[in-house]
């Protein structure tokens, strides 16, 4: 309750959605909740043990989302990533680590989207929700291409039209990209 008005739970409002949206707006319900610290995906599953199972619409459809991102930590750090990471499981293309810490020397580290550290790859998705801003262009061009290839690592970057407009080119360059 607030203020006297009843609410209900993060993990109950997935679960009830799940039934009437698709996987892909409840990743993302779910990815924006977790950012925000409203839920993590131990919550979901330990609600899911006690009110989600056979018979219970939207159980299906949460687990799935929820199981792709349990272990893993972080949150994607925008809705555009949580595309970017569906096309990459469509596509077969191994998972790659989130919001990935890259030591840039002298004490200096920038924190990309997606790494594939055994590779040394890096890939950022430039979106306009997180990369808009004058602090956020300024912090993107401290770690320009030269700067990283200095350190051992190939970075490139996507957008997010890119992305909506030609799905399977994205993919495909990634691929190309990994050496897969």
């Amino acid at each position: 309750m607030i203020d006297g008005i009843a609410l209900t739970s993060v993990e109950r409002t997935l679960l009830e959605a799940g039934t009437v949206v698709s996987a892909m707006v409840i990743e993302k319900a779910f990815s924006s909740a977790w950012r925000r610290n409203l839920t993590s995906p131990a919550k979901c599953e330990l609600y899911l043990k006690q009110h989600g199972g056979k018979g219970r619409r939207g159980t299906t459809r949460l687990r799935e989302v929820v199981a792709l991102y349990a272990g893993t930590g972080r949150a994607p750090g925008s809705d555009g990533e949580v595309a970017f990471l569906r096309e990459l499981r469509r596509a077969g293309i191994e998972e790659p680590v989130r919001q990935f810490g890259v030591d840039l020397g002298r004490g200096t580290k920038a924190t990309v989207d997606f790494a594939w550290p055994k590779r040394r790859k890096l890939i950022e998705f430039v979106g306009l929700e997180t990369h808009a801003d004058s602090r956020a262009h300024a912090a993107d061009t401290l770690r320009e291409d030269d700067i990283l290839a200095a350190t051992g690592w190939e970075l490139r970057r996507f957008a997010p039209e890119t992305l909506r407009r030609r799905p399977e080119e994205v993919a495909r360059r990634v691929l190309r990209f990994l050496g897969a």
